[in-house]
Formats: structure tokens, sequence, C-alpha cells
């Protein structure tokens, strides 16, 4: 069975000062951070953990902004000490689309996809079987707003003297375009694990069921 890369674990803050709501957690991972900062400068890799875990709390909250703000710091270090593609973000960009996804910022989501898809080739190679998780996650995702764009209605304009129906927006050509996006990432992710053999892998018939 393939062995894919292993996602960025739920960070551990640098302190012990763990505590059980994600409002008093807030305080404690800010004031790790100020310590961190005081000790280490503000480029100290130590920081990304506790950033990390500060967005994390800030969306237990539903306080998403404040998380986007949280995982961009986390990132800014990442890439200080780390470089542009490091498998160590991974999960970060997975939680900074979630926030997105919360405040109705589709466009952002999306872009940051896009970078995650391009994180994951330069980090593992455009064949890799490392990607295929990568490339499972943006299909389901896909697939997800697929089956919300399906139901929506279409919205139609109007113009002055004449009857215009023609859709302004029409959620149907949306969801058709996830669905058509959703099956390349799958066919892809298909793709890459036939040219390793990995013909008995679970994640292969997992998305041929997907495809299908």
């Amino acid at each position: 069975q393939t062995e894919y890369f292993s996602q960025a674990e739920v960070p551990v803050p640098d302190s012990a000062a763990v505590t059980d709501t994600p409002l008093s957690s807030i305080a404690a991972y800010q004031g790790n951070i100020d310590r961190l900062i005081a000790e280490h400068g503000s480029y100290t890799q130590k920081l990304f953990q506790d950033y990390f875990a500060l967005g994390q709390s800030y969306q237990a909250l539903n306080l998403h902004e404040k998380a986007i703000e949280a995982f961009t710091d986390a990132n800014y270090i990442s890439r200080i000490n780390n470089g542009l593609a490091t498998e160590a973000t991974f999960e970060l960009i997975r939680a900074e689309i979630d926030s997105h996804l919360a405040l109705g910022d589709f466009s952002s989501a999306n872009t940051r996809q896009q970078y995650l898809y391009y994180l994951g080739r330069e980090v593992h190679g455009d064949d890799s079987l490392e990607l295929v998780e990568v490339l499972s996650y943006l299909g389901d995702w896909q697939m997800t707003h697929f089956g919300s764009n399906i139901l929506k209605r279409s919205v139609f304009s109007f113009s002055t003297g004449s009857f215009n129906n023609a859709p302004v927006s029409n959620p149907r050509l949306i969801a058709f375009g996830n669905l058509l996006q959703a099956q390349n990432y799958y066919f892809k992710a298909i793709n890459n694990l036939l040219k390793h053999q990995e013909l008995s892998d679970p994640a292969l018939y997992e998305l041929e069921n997907k495809l299908i």
C-alpha cells in the first residue's frame, strides 16, 4: 500500500499552557508568541506552531478573519525559515481555505487551493504518489461545491425595452465547472497511481468510485 506524505501534525505550542477553552487558549498562545519574539526574534521557526494553533483557536470561535491573519503569520514564518515549497504548510493552507469558505470568500479559497496544488507538485513532483492525497482532497472540495451549486437557482437579468432571460450568473454552469474540475483531479490522481503500478492500493478503488 502506498505511503503518502504525512500531513503536518496539529501543532503543539512551545509553552505548556494549553487551556481548556478556545478563548483562554488564544491568550495563552498570544502570550507565548510575545515571549518567543522577545527571546528569539520575530522570525524564529518556533513561532510557526503557535501562530498555527492561534489560528485554530480563532476558528473554534468562528473568528475567521483573525484566524486567517494568524495563518498568514505562520505561513510567513515558514517561508522565511524553509522556503516557498515545504510540506509543513499543507495543513496550514487547508485550515486557511476552511476559514475563507466560512466567510463566503470562494475566490480566495479557490486561489489557495491552486496554491496547494502548486505546492504539492513542487515538493513531491507532478507524477508522484505523494500528490495523490492532495489531488483527492481538491477533487472532494470541488464535488462538495458541485452539490451546493447545482441546487441553486439561476439569476436572470432584464434590460430596458427588451426582455432578456439569459442568465448573468448561472449556478448550474458553475456547478458543472466544479464537476469537471473534480473529475480532472480524480483522473490525475488515478493516473499517478497507475504510473507507479499501485494496482492494489485502496486509494485507487476509492478514486475510481469517486470518478464514476
